[in-house]
């Protein structure tokens, strides 16, 4: 029998906005097995699986020419479109013929950096859409165990998917008695398409409370789970800072277990994560471990 030690990694406890109700767990683990003989072999696998961790291929996406994905389209804007008579085309005309978002469609003509148009967009002007001929979802894996989450683009008609990002999040806080220690939930779900697009100063009645839905949900919701079981991937929340009396987004939930089952992003990501996912079918699995996920398909190298 292998003589194996166990090297733990701890972060610092982290507790954050008691009194708005907010929960982040105590501690930040990460358990890794590796052989005493041989420690510098498994620090080495540690560090190139970090660094695969950093992988971000959205601006692919909006990529033109060479550098432009297989199942993206570059479309010129025009007022007059054959799909479209009667009238003028504007933006979610576009949006709706080909199936891809207009927040994901406002970034491409912004070169993936913002969803601001800054005036209105002009006959002639380009920007990237998902190939309306093309039958692509997209899939998301949450490994529990680390807390990242992996974005795949899925073409099930050529039965190939891409690697897009992988996102640190926050995921449900520990729980000893369920059957994936915490309290997100194990499983594979179909992201709701009623989705909530939040800006500070919009108020409403939860559960009783008034309150501004961006210090819930933050900026983005996206509800996903089963009857009795309702989860949602969502930006951090935002609280009202003691000094300025202004919102201010609570950004330590991330790459924590911190949530009540909530997948949670950073705003910058949720918003760019909601721009993408929202345009086609996609699938969220949810597992303790990346290994145990099904991906759909075969990877290509891109």
């Amino acid at each position: 029998m292998r003589n194996w030690q166990v090297l733990t990694i701890a972060a610092s406890a982290v507790v954050i906005g008691v009194s708005a109700g907010y929960f982040v767990s105590q501690s930040n683990d990460v358990h890794v097995a590796t052989n005493n003989t041989n420690t510098k072999k498994a620090a080495t696998v540690m560090m190139d699986a970090a660094q695969e961790m950093k992988i971000d291929r959205v601006n692919r996406l909006y990529a033109k020419g060479a550098r432009k994905l297989p199942f993206m389209e570059t479309v010129t804007f025009t007022h007059h479109v054959p799909w479209l008579k009667g009238r003028s085309a504007l933006l979610n005309d576009y949006s709706k013929y080909y199936r891809t978002s207009s927040q994901f469609i406002s970034r491409s003509l912004n070169n993936g950096k913002s969803e601001e148009i800054y005036g209105k967009i002009s006959q002639g002007d380009s920007f990237n859409v998902i190939d309306a001929s093309k039958n692509i979802e997209f899939h998301l894996v949450v490994d529990l165990s680390t807390r990242y989450m992996h974005l795949y683009a899925y073409d099930s008609d050529m039965q190939e998917r891409y690697l897009i990002k992988i996102y640190k999040v926050g995921v449900g806080a520990l729980d000893p008695l369920s059957e994936s220690g915490t309290e997100t939930p194990l499983g594979t779900y179909r992201l709701s398409n009623k989705v909530g697009i939040y800006k500070p100063g919009v108020i409403s009645n939860v559960g009783g409370r008034v309150i501004e839905l961006v210090q819930l949900y933050g900026t983005r919701h996206i509800p996903f789970g089963e009857k009795g079981r309702y989860c949602a991937l969502q930006g951090n929340p935002w609280v009202v800072d003691a000094d300025s009396g202004e919102l201010t987004e609570v950004r330590n939930f991330v790459g924590q277990y911190a949530t009540e089952g909530n997948i949670r992003l950073h705003t910058e990501d949720m918003e760019e994560l909601f721009s993408i996912v929202t345009s086609r079918p996609t699938n969220i699995e949810v597992v303790k471990e990346f290994y145990q996920a099904r991906l759909p398909g075969r990877e290509v190298d891109f």
